[in-house]
């Protein structure tokens, strides 16, 4: 069975990194007060920089995968769909 995954605003989790770096509650209690998970905040403490986004990064940027998405569109609208082997 997959493990269930906490959904959270980044506001919220935001909100709870500053309570506790400004010497507000524990780690635990901001966790309870914004809704977000206790090991996340720690996370995000310990390692600042990290990226956010779960999985491996994207191949193709956005620009890219917006004009692919477009020519795919096109192209059907003429008549003419692609297949995975034009792509």
């Amino acid at each position: 069975m997959p493990k269930k995954r906490n959904i959270f605003s980044e506001a919220n989790l935001a909100s709870a990194i500053n309570a506790v770096l400004n010497d507000g509650p524990s780690k635990k209690a901001a966790a309870r007060q914004f809704s977000v998970s206790r090991s996340t905040i720690q996370h995000r403490i310990k390692n600042p920089g990290c990226k956010i986004t779960c999985g491996p990064a994207a191949v193709l940027s956005e620009e890219e995968e917006m004009m692919l998405e477009y020519w795919i569109l096109e192209c059907c609208f003429k008549g003419f769909p692609r297949r995975k082997e034009d792509l």
